[in-house]
C-alpha cells in the first residue's frame, strides 16, 4: 500500500500544496498510485498505519517529518521501523530498505554538523559583541549603580535638609538602598559634614 502523510505544521507548506505535489507525482508515476491520504495526525500514530514489509510512505517534502533536524531524524528512524520505503518528492529522494541506513546516517551527520556550526557561530557572535564593547548577559538592575551618577544630587539635597526617604523616592530607589549606598561611600557623608558646618 502507498500512503501519503500530509503535515499540517505551520512551518511546512500548506496541506493543499502538499496534496497537489503528491497528486502530480502520482500522475507521473502511474505504477505507484496513492491509496490513502492521512493528514493532521501525530506522526507516531501515522506510522502505525504502515506495514514494514509492503508499505511505502510518500511525503511532499522532508519537512513533513518535522521542523528541526532532531525531529526529522527521530521521525525518520520511527518511519523505517514501520515502512519498507519512503519517497520525499521535493527533495527527489527515494529511500528503500537498501539505502535507509545510509539515509539515517546522513541525517545524523547533518545534525552533528548543524549543532557544531551553531555552537561555533554563537561563540563567534558573542566574542565579536564583547570585543566591540557590548556588555553581555542580563542588564544589571543594581540600584546602587544608578546612585553612582547621583552623588552630587544626593549631597545637594542633604545640604538642603531633605531626608533620606525624600531623596530615595525622588531618585527611584528604596531608602534602605540609599542608606546602604551612603554607608558604603563614607566620602559622601564627609562632604556633607564639611560643607554643612
Amino acid at each position: 500500500m502507498i500512503v501519503c502523510y500530509l503535515n499540517a505544521d505551520k512551518k511546512n507548506i500548506n496541506i493543499e500544496t502538499q496534496r497537489l505535489m503528491v497528486t502530480k507525482w502520482a500522475a507521473e508515476h502511474q505504477d505507484l498510485p496513492i491509496e490513502k491520504f492521512i493528514e493532521n495526525e501525530n506522526f507516531s500514530t501515522f506510522t502505525k498505519h504502515l506495514s514494514k514489509e509492503t508499505d511505502t510512505a510518500v511525503f511532499a517534502n522532508i519537512v513533513c517529518l518535522g521542523s528541526s533536524f532532531e525531529t526529522i531524524l527521530n521521525n525518520a528512524t520511527l518511519l523505517f521501523d514501520h515502512a519498507s520505503s519512503a519517497v520525499f518528492i521535493a527533495e527527489d529522494l527515494v529511500i528503500t530498505k537498501k539505502n535507509k541506513q545510509k539515509f539515517l546516517y546522513a541525517l545524523k551527520i547533518a545534525l552533528k554538523i548543524r549543532m557544531s556550526l551553531f555552537s561555533i557561530t554563537t561563540k563567534q557572535a558573542l566574542a565579536e559583541k564583547k570585543a566591540s564593547g557590548i556588555r553581555l548577559g542580563r542588564k544589571s538592575r543594581n540600584k546602587k549603580r544608578i546612585l553612582d551618577n547621583q552623588v552630587q544630587t544626593i549631597i545637594e539635597r542633604k545640604l538642603n535638609g531633605q531626608t533620606n526617604a525624600q531623596i530615595a523616592k525622588d531618585l527611584g530607589v528604596h531608602q534602605v538602598t540609599l542608606y546602604q549606598y551612603m554607608r558604603n561611600h563614607p566620602e559622601i557623608r564627609q562632604t556633607i559634614q564639611t560643607k554643612s558646618g
